[in-house]
């Protein structure tokens, strides 16, 4: 998938989910969604919440 998004090029060791999300160009995405039917949240979690 070629996405027209920025990637949030941050490590977000520690930071609130709330502050990662809210980083994201949501108007970007809400583009990708509508072009491609998805769109990639990179860095969304970090890697200790997965399960």
């Amino acid at each position: 998938m070629r996405s027209s998004t920025s990637v949030v090029a941050s490590t977000f060791a520690g930071v609130p989910a709330e502050a990662r999300l809210g980083a994201y160009d949501w108007q970007a995405l809400a583009q990708d969604l509508d072009g491609f039917g998805c769109a990639v949240l990179s860095n969304s979690a970090s890697r200790g919440t997965g399960r």
